[in-house]
């Protein structure tokens, strides 16, 4: 008589646990592979083989003033053309955003000076370097990529203006495709507002030895970290 014997329930589930890690370690390898194999093929050493992505913080500002419509026209001019335009909006008391890089308007204007380091270029000078809107900045040189950096939303919050408002409204007319800050509320206010549509958030530690207590909860709808 024949007489067939069953396998061991146990003996059944640890095969089974080989052979799915056996599957995911011959899958790893392959991914490695291809990955190996691609980046071999491209002049980038990068993780995928792709183009750094570059980024121009408030124009060409090492050259021209930061931020203004010169050092953004000359980036244009010379980078790669998906270069991303980097703008640190700041708000007007009456609302409206500009790209400016700091909250102190005498830092970085001619409000109080023209040419307060000597070793700046003589293009410092220029007085057609005029301050722009977010909108200005966009629609003049139609970026590949817009980055757009908010620092002082509490301060702006105490004085009863609203960085995310002015977002949100902004964002109907302008593509926003990045947008960073150092401000963690920041983020929660507006971070269900945008929609799977929206921008990607990238949280700044302004100091390298900056604690974040709330990395768990910021990686929830974050996608990356910018030091």
């Amino acid at each position: 008589m024949i007489t067939c014997m069953q396998d061991n329930p146990s003996m059944f589930r640890l095969r089974a646990s080989k052979f799915l890690l056996l599957s995911v370690l011959i899958l790893s390898q392959f991914l490695s592979t291809q990955l190996l194999a691609q980046r071999s093929k491209s002049p980038w050493q990068t993780l995928t083989g792709e183009a750094p992505l570059v980024i121009a913080r408030g124009g060409f500002s090492g050259l021209f003033p930061d931020s203004s419509v010169t050092a953004y026209s000359f980036v244009s001019a010379t980078s790669v053309p998906d270069a991303v335009l980097w703008c640190d909006v700041q708000l007007t008391k009456d609302g409206v955003g500009i790209c400016f890089p700091d909250v102190t308007m005498s830092k970085d204007s001619n409000i109080e000076l023209i040419r307060g380091i000597l070793s700046r270029s003589p293009a410092f000078n220029d007085n057609r370097n005029v301050i722009s809107t977010v909108e200005n900045i966009a629609t003049q040189f139609k970026p590949a990529g817009f980055w757009l950096n908010v620092q002082h939303d509490a301060f702006y919050a105490q004085h009863n203006l609203s960085m995310s408002g002015f977002l949100l409204s902004v964002s109907k007319t302008v593509t926003i495709d990045y947008l960073s800050s150092s401000e963690l509320k920041f983020f929660r206010d507006i971070g269900s507002r945008f929609g799977k549509t929206g921008p990607k958030f990238v949280f700044r530690f302004l100091e390298k030895d900056d604690v974040e207590v709330f990395l768990v909860e910021f990686k929830t709808f974050a996608s990356g970290v910018l030091g």
